[in-house]
């Protein structure tokens, strides 16, 4: 747990000198990364974000209050699972850009 935290810390590091979209607002958030099984992940968000018979791997959305963004996704195995690394990154964009699925 303490690597992928210190690994999304270092990524987000690296991305302050990435030029932004002009159209990219910024809001200070804070984002809440919940890890639920890899057996559940599908059924959980599939019910949550109300899409059923989805496959989905994770999926965020606002906490009740507003205050914070909630991903909810499955751990990685180690620094080189790319796609449950992807999958987190996926679902940090959306708390900053919302949907974009079509």
């Amino acid at each position: 747990m303490k690597r992928l935290l210190f690994l999304l810390l270092a990524l987000s590091a690296g991305c302050a000198e990435i030029p932004m979209l002009k159209d990219f607002e910024v809001n200070q958030s804070h984002v809440r990364l919940i890890l639920i099984d890899k057996d559940r992940i599908s059924a959980f968000c599939e019910t949550i974000m109300d899409r059923p018979g989805d496959h989905l791997d994770g999926c965020a959305r606002w906490s009740a209050d507003r205050t914070s963004c909630e991903i909810y996704v499955t751990a990685p195995e180690s620094v080189n699972d790319l796609a449950r690394m992807a999958t987190i990154g996926h679902e940090v964009w959306h708390c900053f850009r919302g949907r974009f699925h079509p």
